[in-house]
């Protein structure tokens, strides 16, 4: 197809001004998408027919670090600027900081794991083994069970 002919049956279709996508003129001129993207660059169409490269940008905020991110519309859901504030991001907001129910000293755990413990321990979180064994020594250990059993 010669441009003269190309222009005209875009004519039809599409009133001077109107500016479709390839998809549309190529449904209705019965060919590929890929062979409008090649007319549209044989022929200089570009202000006839969008391209891939007049895809709308969207300004997103990055989460972590508030940076302003250029990306396409298809890309609006996307909310770090980089695997490293993803990971950052993650290792801040993954872990809870609690205190251990033997000493008393702040210590941080991940998150799914506070949350599993609390429905099965029903106990506490201890910062390490010694303070549990101390807990358990103190609650349960054999000195209360020689004071049970003598009284």
């Amino acid at each position: 197809m010669r441009k003269d002919e190309f222009v005209r049956e875009l004519d039809k279709f599409f009133p001077n001004g109107s500016k479709a996508t390839q998809s549309e003129v190529a449904e209705k001129l019965g060919v590929t998408r890929q062979r409008i993207q090649q007319a549209r660059k044989e022929y200089n169409l570009q202000d006839r027919i969008r391209g891939s490269e007049d895809r709308v940008s969207v300004d997103v905020k990055c989460i972590n670090c508030t940076k302003n991110i250029r990306t396409h519309h298809h890309e609006q859901n996307r909310k770090f600027c980089s695997a490293e504030c993803f990971r950052q991001y993650r290792k801040q907001t993954s872990s809870v900081v609690i205190k251990c129910c033997q000493c008393g000293v702040d210590f941080s755990v991940k998150r799914n794991s506070y949350a599993r413990g609390v429905k099965t321990h029903g106990v506490g979180f201890f910062c390490s083994r010694q303070c549990l064994g101390k807990y358990i020594g103190e609650h349960y250990g054999f000195k209360k069970k020689e004071e049970a059993i003598s009284s």
